[in-house]
């Protein structure tokens, strides 16, 4: 058969690896939900291929190496071909199929007959006979029967199905609220009929009183441990919780645990209420005020064990991607100096606030099914009492955010090692990392193995799947984690100016605030810190424009000698730059020199309307700073320019002639440099006065902690200084480096670059000792293979285009 997959092998894959270019074959459209039907000799890895309203399946023989199979090697990791055999088979699902889940069943003989549940836009599940699609594209006598469809009350969000093996399984859908109702829990059971064919048979459902996100269930394969009672069934789901805008440790923040067996049958009547429920609150209780954290992904730890071969249940941890709060969308803003910080009197400190209004964090909870009981996981310092994930005596974490927002969390874990194990490494705990591919210096660049009990995973908006170190509450890292003593430090770049001065002329000056050696958050030069310090490019303007102001429009009039008034279109205002903390518009001048020599807030003329013949309109002064006298939410006064800008009021007496002006940022008493980190306007802030930024921790990147780091410290610190600029727009320009090297796995090919990670999925297969992982990259079209234990060997990442 034609080899259809274009394979990207990579030699060196992390971020700082230079990965082959390959051109994308189409095979994937908008890829989203993945699911491995298991089948003899064979698995099948399923993926929602939303953009063309199909499934697409790639086969995965699953012998051991070296022993006998009918799956050949022109079939592993290739798409399951259609009829006619040259083009890989698509399965029709519906409108955008988006969650999968794959049901693990058995046949009388024991043989396994995998079956695939998906979840797409409209009210109904469907269920795909893997066997039956299989037996198709090898047989041509053989038909491919149509995904049987499910009517649920509502279009489904997710659907989960749980891991045991058995002629009947158990899984669990969640709809969506309708309007004006609730959103709703349906259990399935899933089976074979009467044909052999999979089906699934609603049992039981009721209703939920918040906006789901997700589904999970706790991992696990045998009967009577972890979270199955003796038969297979799961005892309880995880529901994400979506809701916006929520209360602290109750609707909105978290998960919610529902008790299966205490779910009512279905009837005829209304849907009644979910009952037995327990809430795993993701705020955190010592934060003032305490706010609320909706979460849009949940992952559960699976069974595991640590080095002595002790075991743990599967999940005590629990991982959540943060949605966004629109609280937290203005968070940064100047405020009154902590005394704390022993600043000069009159410094202006910041609060640079969350990214993304908080969406895309990861937060990392402990929890025990049995005693009813959940918590944020304890800050370092100090070692997890595993089994038991919960810390007395320490903080709650704060959490972690990567590079880029994350989208999706899953955990790699096994309680039961390769036996025998192949080498040292796959002795317990065997859930193995290679870190520092290509990146650090220990062991050639080669990677240096690392063995965890559970590793978590989150992929994120920029492509890129990055890995957690959970009993240490951190990322790995390349470069720490391989090189003892060489904890992250951030750094930044020399500030570069422009325009630059002409010969002889003493530019400004960018003073980053002194390194002391007391107290320990100012002892790197500009008061960074690790784990708080973020990763942007940062720039400082000079009487520069105001952002969302580069072009202000309006009618213009005049009264007598007073300013001139331009008034802006109904529907326009300019309340939000002037009530804005960071920007402050019309703030009083501060000027000690009369104008020209300096000016506070003011304007530059773009145009006029074509109705302006006046006389003293015929000149454009695009280079003249025009003083704002006054500000109104409906408009602006402005100063009079004597021979540059002082139209007699009679040039407006037909009350149609309009400008455009641009309105900067000047001398006032908010300050005259604005600064940005990225795109964010963090505030204004007068020459010679030291900016301070704070901001929350999103890290714990040292190696060692003494106490529990604080949850909100110092950023970065700056004065702008020296001679004052002679030209508005000015600017000051640096690089600014969180100083970690994270462990990630990205397509760093020209194909990768839209990104946008989706769905993970951990497989275990006999062909390899290590877990493999497969990532959706939903915004590159591709899917990612990755063997996190073999990092930096031939084969261990591969792209699906």
């Amino acid at each position: 058969m034609k080899r259809l997959l274009r394979l990207a092998p990579l030699a060196a894959l992390l971020a700082c690896g230079a990965n082959p270019t390959a051109i994308p074959a189409g095979d994937f459209s908008g890829p989203t939900g993945l699911a491995i039907a298991p089948l003899p000799e064979r698995d099948l890895l399923f993926v929602a291929n939303q953009g063309a309203n199909e499934l697409r399946a790639i086969v995965l023989c699953n012998a051991p190496p070296n022993t006998p199979t009918t799956c050949t090697t022109q079939e592993d990791r290739n798409f399951l071909p259609g009829p006619i055999r040259l083009f890989a088979g698509s399965i029709l699902v519906g409108e955008r199929p988006l969650r999968l889940a794959a049901a693990r069943l058995k046949e009388a003989s024991g043989a396994l007959h995998g079956a695939v549940l998906v979840a797409g836009s409209d009210p109904v599940l469907r269920v795909v006979d893997a066997a039956n699609i299989l037996a198709a594209s090898r047989d041509r006598t053989v038909k491919a029967e149509p995904p049987t469809k499910v009517p649920l009350p509502d279009p489904p969000v997710d659907v989960v199905a749980t891991d045991f093996e058995a002629s009947t399984v158990t899984a669990v859908v969640v709809t969506e609220p309708p309007a004006g109702g609730s959103a709703a829990l349906t259990v399935l059971t899933v089976s074979l009929d009467a044909n052999g064919l999979a089906q699934a048979t609603p049992t039981q459902q009721c209703a939920i009183d918040f906006v789901p996100s997700r589904l999970a269930l706790i991992p696990g394969k045998n009967a009577g441990l972890d979270d199955l009672d003796g038969n297979g069934v799961p005892k309880h789901v995880y529901v994400a919780d979506g809701t916006p805008g929520g209360t602290p440790g109750g609707r909105g923040d978290g998960a919610v645990e529902v008790s299966i067996p205490a779910i009512p049958a279905i009837g005829t009547g209304p849907i009644p209420t979910c009952t037995v429920t327990r809430r795993l609150a993701a705020s955190d209780p010592a934060e003032s005020p305490r706010r609320a954290r909706p979460l849009r992904s949940l992952a559960l730890s699976p069974p595991s064990t640590d080095a002595n071969g002790v075991r743990t249940s599967g999940g005590v941890f629990v991982l959540g991607v943060t949605a966004p709060d629109d609280a937290l969308c203005a968070r940064h803003g100047t405020h009154t100096c902590d005394p704390a910080l022993g600043l000069p009197a009159g410094s202006v400190c910041v609060d640079h606030g969350e990214r993304n209004c908080g969406a895309g964090k990861i937060v990392l909870l402990g929890n025990d099914p049995a005693g009813g009981q959940s918590a944020i996981l304890a800050a370092p310092p100090g070692d997890l009492p595993l089994p038991s994930p919960f810390l007395s005596g320490s903080p709650p974490m704060l959490p972690l955010r990567a590079l880029s927002p994350a989208r999706e969390v899953a955990f790699m874990g096994r309680d039961a090692c390769p036996n025998p194990p192949p080498d040292p490494d796959h002795t317990s705990p065997c859930t193995l990392m290679r870190i520092g591919v290509g990146v650090s210096s220990t062991n050639s660049g080669q990677g240096v193995p690392t063995k965890r009990q559970v590793v978590g995973m989150a992929s994120t908006e920029d492509g890129s799947t990055v890995f957690i170190d959970v009993v240490k509450r951190r990322f790995f890292d390349d470069i720490r984690d391989t090189q003892p003593g060489t904890s992250p430090v951030p750094s930044f770049s020399t500030p570069g100016l422009s325009p630059q001065v002409a010969p002889g002329v003493t530019p400004p000056e960018f003073d980053a605030a002194p390194a002391t050696p007391q107290p320990a958050n100012k002892q790197s030069p500009g008061w960074v810190n690790a784990g708080v310090t973020r990763t942007a490019r940062w720039r400082a303007a000079w009487h520069v424009t105001m952002p969302g102001l580069e072009s202000v429009g309006g009618n213009l009039s005049r009264t007598g000698s007073g300013p001139i008034r331009l008034t802006l279109p109904p529907g326009k205002d300019l309340t939000p730059w002037i009530t804005s903390p960071e920007l402050q518009l019309g703030a009083p001048s501060a000027c000690t020199v009369p104008y020209p020599g300096c000016v506070g807030d003011f304007v530059r003329v773009l145009s006029y309307s074509a109705t302006a013949t006046c006389a003293d309109l015929a000149a454009l002064p695009f280079n003249v700073d025009i003083p704002i006298a006054a500000v109104h939410p409906d408009g602006l006064e402005l100063q009079p320019v004597t021979r540059v800008f002082d139209p007699d009021p009679a040039c407006f007496a037909s009350g149609t002639v309009g400008g455009t002006f641009e309105v900067h940022v000047g001398t006032t008493t908010a300050g005259a440099w604005l600064v940005l980190e990225d795109v964010d306007v963090l505030g204004r802030v007068p020459h010679n006065v030291q900016f301070v930024t704070t901001g929350p921790r999103f890290a714990y990147p040292l190696d060692t902690y003494s106490t529990a780091p604080p949850a909100d410290d110092l950023a970065f610190s700056f004065t702008l200084g020296g001679p004052e600029p002679s030209f508005a727009g000015t600017l000051f320009d640096l690089q600014m480096s969180d100083g970690q090297s994270l462990s990630l796995v990205r397509d760093n090919t020209t194909a990768g670059g839209p990104g946008f990670a989706g769905p993970i999925l951990v497989y275990d297969t006999l062909r390899s000792p290590d877990q493999v992982v497969f990532v959706a990259i939903t915004g590159s079209n591709s899917i990612l293979q990755a063997i996190p234990g073999q990092f930096g060997l031939a084969n261990s990442v591969r792209f699906f285009y």
